[in-house]
C-alpha cells in the first residue's frame, strides 16, 4: 500500500471512529435490557417509565419517574435496589466487546 492508499484509509478509519453514536446508543440499549427484569416493582410505575435518550454524541438511561435514584441507591429511610448500577455493571462486559469490534471494524485495512 503506498502513501497515498494509506493516508485515505486512515482518515476513514478517522471518520468511523468519530461518529460513536451507534455504539453509544447500543450501550444504552443494553443497559435497558438488563435493568429491565431488575427493576424493583411495586405499582409497575418505575418499570414502565425507562427511556433509553440518544443525541450525537452521547446516549443515556432514564428512568421518567422522580423517585428512581432514591429506590437505586437508597436513603436513610429505604434500603438500596441498585437496579441501574446493577444492570451498567452487568452491561460491561458486552460492551467493552462492542467497542473493542467497533474500533477494530473502523481501522481495519482494506
Amino acid at each position: 500500500m503506498d502513501a497515498t492508499a494509506l493516508a485515505a484509509s486512515l482518515d476513514g478509519a478517522a471518520d468511523k471512529l468519530a461518529d460513536t453514536g451507534p455504539l453509544l446508543a447500543a450501550a444504552a440499549q443494553e443497559v435497558a435490557r438488563l435493568a429491565g427484569p431488575a427493576t424493583p416493582r411495586r405499582t409497575g410505575r418505575l418499570a414502565s417509565s425507562v427511556q433509553v435518550v440518544t443525541e450525537t454524541d452521547r446516549a443515556g438511561v432514564r428512568w421518567g419517574v422522580g423517585y428512581a435514584v432514591y429506590v437505586n441507591f437508597g436513603t436513610r429511610r429505604m434500603r438500596a435496589q441498585p437496579f441501574a448500577t446493577d444492570a451498567l455493571q452487568a452491561a460491561e462486559p458486552v460492551i467493552e466487546q462492542s467497542a473493542l469490534l467497533w474500533a477494530d471494524t473502523a481501522v481495519t485495512l482494506n
